[in-house]
């Protein structure tokens, strides 16, 4: 994984998910989340909100072949969209399935909160299917308000990596195509 001198977790399965009521009530109309072949909109979009960064060319062709292979592939590359009440395309992102873990590496969001109820949604997804990890790369502000916590980069992997990414996950986040997720306090 890309590795920064500290990482941002969250334990689906140990840690609290903070939701509060305004994005209870707003995630009732626009609940769909899916991995329905999206994928190159939402690095289009992720691209156009953050600029080419660390996205350049080479990285988002060999991103693209690990998603078209996802099905003889040990890591999965996903594309989770969040979609509005019009079907519209809001929030979006990229990212992994290795094991038990999804590691996120961008996303991107049309403003309104959209990307807040898109982290929300993808957390109580990723919970829903047992996940034990969310790996939320660096530590920002609405990760920890999610209840995420920070660990040091030899925590998290010794710790969390080495024991996750080798689980044979029973569910595979690829086959979803769309589906609500339930939002509620947790």
């Amino acid at each position: 994984p890309k590795l920064h001198h500290q990482r941002c977790l969250l334990r689906l399965q140990q840690d609290r998910i903070t939701i509060n009521k305004s994005n209870i009530k707003r995630a009732k109309q626009c609940l769909l989340i899916s991995n329905d072949g999206q994928f190159d909109t939402i690095l289009i979009e992720c691209i156009k909100q953050h600029g080419r960064n660390w996205l350049f060319e080479p990285v988002e062709q060999i991103l693209k072949e690990m998603y078209q292979k996802q099905d003889v592939l040990k890591i999965k590359v996903l594309a989770f969209g969040l979609y509005d009440e019009k079907k519209q395309l809001v929030a979006g992102d990229i990212g992994y399935q290795c094991g038990n873990i999804y590691t996120s590496l961008t996303g991107f969001t049309k403003g309104k909160n959209y990307g807040m109820l898109q982290v929300i949604t993808l957390a109580c997804y990723l919970k829903e299917k047992k996940l034990q990890l969310w790996d939320l790369g660096m530590s920002m502000p609405y990760k920890l308000r999610l209840g995420a916590h920070v660990y040091p980069r030899q925590e998290f992997l010794q710790t969390y990596w080495y024991q996750y990414r080798d689980q044979i996950h029973a569910y595979n986040l690829s086959h979803l195509k769309s589906q609500s997720i339930l939002i509620k306090p947790l």
